[in-house]
């Protein structure tokens, strides 16, 4: 890999880990109002596939250039 999808990997990684601490925090330090509440089970089964469509993208864009 060159430098330029090294950089694109390691901000696609930092942005789900940064998403993953936001959840985490919210769920388990404010215990107020959960960042998902409410939301049905296929939204979340949306939201993953939505991700997934989103990295995949990204991988075949890098892979172009």
């Amino acid at each position: 890999m060159d430098d330029n999808n090294k950089k694109n990997v390691i901000g696609i990684v930092l942005l789900v880990v940064m998403f993953v601490f936001f959840i985490l925090f919210r769920v388990f330090y404010q215990q107020g109002a959960k960042l998902l509440n409410g939301i049905h089970p296929w939204d979340y089964i949306a939201l993953v596939v939505i991700v997934a469509l989103l990295g995949i993208y990204l991988v075949r864009t890098t892979k172009k250039k």
